[in-house]
């Protein structure tokens, strides 16, 4: 009964397909076929071997289900789900081998067909092919044995023709997989069930920090499914949280002016790598995800430029009265050296909580210490300092894109130039935190700050600033924050952490600051 079903199933895929084919062209009319000719498949051969294990009783095999576990190292395995026009594609992989990582793609015989150069382009550069049905059909589990072994087998076969080689994984579409699923797939002929643990797609983020939300609720171990031009089906909808909170943890006390901007398709893909480097969450291949400890996730990031080697020369050690004339701009980090005794009483303070870049390039107003409300440019156009201390990030990494505050940061530099030509600025990377506080908000992971303070470093270089390793200065051995010299919070420092920040700013006096 089941070779006839076949039939007419294939039959019926014939006619869909041709139908498929006007109804992608219309959606991408840019998606042509980019190799001579397209993949013209016989699958006889794959159906016939799936239909005589389907009808064997003796074959009990199973495709195992590859799923998310608790790893032990903060890594992913990450999937994307479908395929879309070869320029777009070829985008994606150019942002994979940008940031260093390979994917699973789990790609469908149709469309497969139309583009095997691009299939064969992504196998070739190192990352893995899965089958993703004949039509990318949803829903296995409410589709008959028939439908299943004939979309997978004909998969199978395109995707063979293409590669030289069968996947060896395969993923239903919105699917709940179960044990017949498991049962039909290897039938096919595939060893492996991607079952994705979180779902997004292109339409998910609307900004850097909605990405670095959903990062931050990813659990070690975890398989990221990106839907490429397609929607999340209910079973695969995980709502999660932003969060936004400042260092502080107070909301910012005025909004800010700087306009949010709807992300592009390949903005939103690209924005997760971002944030899923930036929080050093390594992305593994689907093979070596169970591999626990992966001596390589080590070897991964250990290798990452630091910007202890921008910072400028050490010098003797000058005298408390050198911070006299000094403006040191900044947020709560900042502010709390005005609290302690440990900067000389005439120094001069802009520093405000929650404040970000933004907000001095901006002008907007914000409380000040006296809780008067201040324009916060016009306050630092008011004085007129020997030197400037400027240290800020903080708060704006707690929702924002690394980008975005490094542009309004340079920008601030810039503005702080013209007002002040001939004052020497020091840039200050940021400080670290404490353990316990980079593990539980990944937003500030001190993973991040230190890829982050690499390029608040060449940033001060290329605008002749000099700039001071605040993190290396205070961190531990193990690059944390010390809980003994920080307060509760595990952001700010004590006491005794500002007196080994000012310190160290006493320590680096630059040649070309008279």
């Amino acid at each position: 009964m089941i070779p006839v079903l076949l039939l007419l199933a294939g039959a019926g895929l014939f006619l869909g397909w041709r139908s498929y084919l006007v109804r992608i062209r219309s959606v991408h009319p840019s998606l042509s076929v980019n190799s001579r000719d397209r993949i013209m498949y016989d699958a006889t051969e794959e159906l016939k071997k799936a239909t005589d294990n389907y009808e064997n009783e003796d074959f009990q095999d199973r495709s195992e289900e590859v799923e998310g576990y608790p790893a032990s190292q903060r890594k992913v395995a990450l999937v994307f789900a479908g395929l879309t026009t070869p320029t777009e594609m070829e985008q994606i992989l150019d942002l994979l081998d940008e940031y260093g990582m390979k994917a699973t793609f789990a790609c469908d015989g149709i469309t497969a067909s139309e583009i095997p150069d691009t299939v064969n382009e992504i196998r070739t550069r190192g990352n893995t092919i899965a089958n993703y049905g004949m039509n990318r059909e949803e829903h296995w589990e409410q589709r008959s044995d028939e439908e299943i072994i004939d979309s997978v087998a004909r998969a199978q076969s395109v995707l063979k023709r293409i590669t030289q080689e069968y996947p060896d994984f395969v993923m239903g579409n919105a699917t709940v997989v179960n044990e017949q699923i498991l049962y039909l797939t290897a039938c096919a002929g595939v060893k492996n069930y991607i079952s994705a643990t979180r779902f997004v797609n292109t339409s998910s983020f609307d900004d850097f920090g909605e990405a670095l939300g959903f990062v931050e609720k990813i659990d070690a171990g975890s398989i990221i499914c990106v839907k490429i031009d397609d929607h999340i089906d209910a079973t695969e909808y995980e709502p999660y949280e932003v969060d936004e909170r400042p260092a502080d943890d107070k909301r910012p006390s005025l909004e800010t002016d700087e306009e949010t901007f709807a992300l592009s398709d390949m903005n939103v893909i690209e924005v997760l790598l971002e944030a899923l480097d930036t929080t050093e969450t390594a992305v593994v291949p689907i093979d070596r995800l169970y591999e626990d400890p992966d001596p390589e996730i080590d070897r991964l990031f250990a290798d990452r430029e630091l910007a202890a080697d921008y910072e400028i020369p050490r010098s003797a050690k000058q005298k408390p009265e050198f911070l006299g004339d000094a403006l040191f701009i900044g947020d709560s980090l900042t502010l709390a050296l005005s609290y302690y005794p440990v900067v000389d009483e005439h120094a001069e303070f802009c520093a405000y909580k929650s404040v970000t870049p933004t907000d001095f390039v901006n002008n907007v107003k914000v409380t000040d210490a006296d809780g008067k409300k201040v324009a916060v440019w016009d306050e630092v156009c008011g004085k007129d300092p020997e030197r400037i201390y400027l240290l800020l990030g903080t708060n704006a990494l707690a929702s924002g894109s690394n980008q975005s505050f490094l542009l309004y940061y340079e920008k601030l530099v810039e503005m702080l130039q013209e007002r002040f030509p001939d004052v020497p600025i020091y840039v200050e990377g940021l400080p670290p935190v404490t353990e316990s506080v980079s593990n539980t908000r990944v937003t500030l992971n001190n993973g991040r700050i230190r890829k982050v303070n690499v390029e608040i470093a060449k940033m001060a270089g290329n605008r002749n600033c000099f700039y001071i390793d605040l993190y290396t200065a205070l961190a531990d051995s193990g690059g944390a924050l010390p809980a003994e010299i920080a307060q509760e919070d595990g952001i700010h420092m004590n006491q005794e952490g500002c007196q080994k920040w000012i310190d160290h700013l006493l320590t680096h006096k630059a040649k070309d600051d008279k």
